[in-house]
């Protein structure tokens, strides 16, 4: 019998990953290909991508800022296009805080809902049984709750992060994992869009 398996990514922290490899964007078509072990009888069933669009103010943005956006929503557009691969979008707000190194007050941008969209699909997908095992690609230890109560419906949770100076993933998620692959970048490269 084969184990259905569905990859669920964090789309920012796998673009964080691939900019300090030097990959500008990865095929999602490919992807599976690379994390799926048809060895082990394993079966693709779908792939779940999270991001946010980057944030733009409303009063004089920067050209620069403008064309990120618009290229991140070209690229998400076009995912939602591939067979078996859906897309969910949060946002990004400003906030300010207060700098700790010069005590100004500054504006930083601040991904919200994609961390809780994550869980829902990995809760929806554990507890329906529709999947027998998830890839995660992420690297945030607040996911570890939802990890925690899709690991205990019996699904298989396997971890597949990055890491590097720039890539942060927490330990304590690779712990509460079934199962984790670090993935390095010749693997990323198999999977590498030619042009973006």
């Amino acid at each position: 019998m084969s184990t259905r398996v569905a990859i669920v990514i964090d789309n920012m922290y796998l673009q964080t990953a691939l900019h300090t490899f030097g990959i500008k964007a990865l095929d999602m078509a490919k992807l599976p290909q690379l994390l799926i072990d048809e060895e082990r009888n394993e079966e693709y069933h779908t792939t779940h991508v999270f991001d946010a669009l980057p944030f733009v103010p409303k009063e004089n943005p920067k050209p620069f800022q403008i064309a990120n956006r618009d290229r991140k929503r070209k690229y998400l557009d076009k995912l939602q296009y591939l067979d078996r691969v859906e897309v969910y979008e949060g946002k990004v707000w400003q906030k300010h805080i207060i700098c700790p190194k010069c005590n100004q007050s500054i504006e930083v941008a601040v991904q919200k809902l994609v961390d809780v969209k994550i869980s829902v699909v990995l809760l929806r997908l554990s507890l329906s049984k529709i999947v027998d095992k998830i890839i995660l690609v992420a690297g945030d230890s607040d996911l570890i709750p939802a990890v925690e109560v899709a690991g205990e419906s019996g699904t298989i949770i396997q971890l597949c992060y990055m890491r590097n100076d720039k890539v942060k993933t927490a330990s304590s998620l690779i712990r509460t994992c079934t199962e984790s692959r670090e993935l390095e970048k010749p693997d990323l490269e198999k999977c590498a869009l030619d042009k973006f």
